[in-house]
Protein backbone atom coordinates (compact mmCIF):
# COMPACT_ATOMS: atom_id res chain seq x y z
CA UNK A 1 0.00 0.00 0.00
CA UNK A 2 1.34 3.52 -0.46
CA UNK A 3 2.77 5.36 2.12
CA UNK A 4 2.93 2.23 4.34
CA UNK A 5 -0.74 2.15 4.93
CA UNK A 6 -2.77 2.82 1.42
CA UNK A 7 -4.47 5.90 3.02
CA UNK A 8 -6.30 3.70 5.87
CA UNK A 9 -5.00 5.64 8.76
CA UNK A 10 -6.10 8.89 10.26
CA UNK A 11 -5.33 11.21 7.52
CA UNK A 12 -7.27 7.93 5.37
CA UNK A 13 -10.48 6.67 4.71
CA UNK A 14 -10.90 5.42 8.58
CA UNK A 15 -10.02 8.77 9.67
CA UNK A 16 -13.11 9.77 9.68
CA UNK A 17 -14.19 6.85 11.49
CA UNK A 18 -11.85 5.91 13.97
CA UNK A 19 -9.51 7.43 16.50
CA UNK A 20 -5.99 5.88 18.01
CA UNK A 21 -6.50 3.75 14.73
CA UNK A 22 -3.67 0.49 13.70
CA UNK A 23 -3.44 -1.02 10.46
CA UNK A 24 -2.17 -4.56 10.27
CA UNK A 25 -0.83 -4.73 6.70
CA UNK A 26 -1.37 -8.34 4.85
CA UNK A 27 2.61 -8.51 3.38
CA UNK A 28 1.58 -10.23 -0.34
CA UNK A 29 -2.12 -8.86 0.07
CA UNK A 30 -3.47 -10.14 -3.95
CA UNK A 31 -2.44 -10.17 -7.02
CA UNK A 32 -4.93 -7.17 -7.58
CA UNK A 33 -5.20 -5.42 -4.36
CA UNK A 34 -3.62 -4.56 -1.17
CA UNK A 35 -5.27 -5.70 2.24
CA UNK A 36 -5.42 -4.43 5.66
CA UNK A 37 -7.45 -4.61 9.05
CA UNK A 38 -7.92 -1.60 10.85
CA UNK A 39 -7.99 -1.09 14.23
CA UNK A 40 -9.35 1.77 16.63
CA UNK A 41 -11.73 3.60 19.06
CA UNK A 42 -15.11 3.97 17.21
CA UNK A 43 -15.18 7.92 17.21
CA UNK A 44 -18.09 8.86 19.52
CA UNK A 45 -18.52 5.10 20.88
CA UNK A 46 -16.64 3.08 23.11
CA UNK A 47 -14.88 -0.03 22.97
CA UNK A 48 -12.94 -0.88 19.94
CA UNK A 49 -13.77 -2.11 16.13
CA UNK A 50 -12.31 -3.61 13.80
CA UNK A 51 -12.73 -2.63 9.65
CA UNK A 52 -11.27 -4.24 6.53
CA UNK A 53 -9.38 -1.92 4.34
CA UNK A 54 -8.84 -2.21 0.50
CA UNK A 55 -6.30 -0.63 -1.99
CA UNK A 56 -6.97 -1.25 -5.38
CA UNK A 57 -3.41 -1.35 -6.87
CA UNK A 58 -4.54 -0.17 -10.79
CA UNK A 59 -6.71 2.21 -9.95
CA UNK A 60 -5.20 4.08 -7.03
CA UNK A 61 -8.83 3.66 -4.76
CA UNK A 62 -9.07 3.18 -1.17
CA UNK A 63 -12.29 1.32 -0.13
CA UNK A 64 -13.58 0.62 3.68
CA UNK A 65 -16.15 -1.76 5.03
CA UNK A 66 -18.24 -1.07 7.87
CA UNK A 67 -16.64 -0.56 11.29
CA UNK A 68 -17.06 -4.63 13.56
CA UNK A 69 -17.63 -3.90 16.76
CA UNK A 70 -16.17 -5.88 19.71
CA UNK A 71 -13.21 -6.93 18.27
CA UNK A 72 -10.69 -6.21 21.15
CA UNK A 73 -7.89 -8.83 20.15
Amino acid sequence: MPAGDGGCLPCGATGRLLEDATAGLDPFGSPSYDLALVQGKPKGGQGRATMICVYDKAGGKVEVGSAIDGTDN
